[in-house]
């Protein structure tokens, strides 16, 4: 089955549940991605090659979007949608009951610190530890050498299992696609890509009501909560959908 949008792969988390590709990544010899994509992730990647190159190499791409989801229904295909901020709490969760450590990398110092005293909260035995690296980045996907050489030093010290990176589209998935060799000979397991969920986590924006998410129009909700969102949607947003019926009726094939 192609399980391809815009030329980057999808996969159903729940075909085999989050617990089997925890499972499987965690007691792997590799360093593993999970990504969930957004309709926006997706058009950036569809003028990138290199970042739809990244995002191709990626362990598990979860579907992060109804409009994704709508676009393989549309071609009698189903992917049922699996947010960053559902995920999290999965890995979370089965980071503490198996005692695996896990490092917050990103959002803003207060923030970061904030999303794991919440944590703790909820799960007073897991190990977190967390850094928020300067934003002054060298190039995709890369700090200046010396945050590079800060953060990386955290991690060998802390030696965490688990990375939750809050630093955004597409800079977090091509950062751990960057260095994924270093990460794999420092024991890291998982590296989840979160943009700005740490902000939910922390408790300084709040997700759609369940019944918004349950008729699928958390996307909606947001667009009137945050400021801001208006212009980032817009007009990407019609633009995706535009671009995947196209593509769904003339069997565009990208290439990496």
């Amino acid at each position: 089955m192609n399980n391809r949008i815009l030329g980057v792969r999808i996969d159903d988390i729940y075909a085999k549940g989050t617990e089997f590709y925890l499972k499987k990544f965690l007691n792997s010899k590799n360093f593993n991605m999970i990504t969930p994509v957004n309709p926006i992730m997706l058009m950036i990647s569809r003028k990138n090659p290199n970042f739809r190159k990244v995002l191709n190499s990626s362990e598990l791409n979860t579907c992060d979007g109804n409009g994704i989801s709508m676009m393989f229904k549309m071609a009698s295909r189903s992917i049922k949608r699996c947010p960053g901020s559902t995920l999290v709490y999965d890995v979370l969760d089965f980071s503490d009951k198996n005692h695996k450590k896990v490092f917050f990398l990103g959002a803003k110092p207060e923030v970061n610190k904030k999303a794991r005293e919440n944590i703790k909260k909820l799960h007073p035995k897991l190990k977190v530890m967390g850094y928020s690296p300067s934003y002054e980045k060298k190039a995709e996907g890369r700090f200046f050498d010396e945050e590079e050489k800060r953060i990386l030093s955290y991690i060998k010290k802390f030696k965490p299992q688990v990375i939750c990176a809050f630093l955004g589209a597409p800079f977090q998935e091509t950062w751990f696609y960057n260095n994924h060799k270093e990460l794999q000979k420092l024991g890291v397991k998982i590296g989840l890509s979160l943009g700005r969920t740490a902000d939910f986590i922390a408790g300084y924006s709040k997700r759609a009501p369940l019944s918004w998410q349950n008729m699928h129009l958390e996307w909606l909700y947001r667009l009137f909560a945050e400021k801001g969102r208006l212009k980032k949607v817009f007009p990407t947003l019609p633009l995706f959908v535009l671009f995947s019926l196209k593509d769904l009726l003339f069997h565009k094939v990208y290439k990496d």
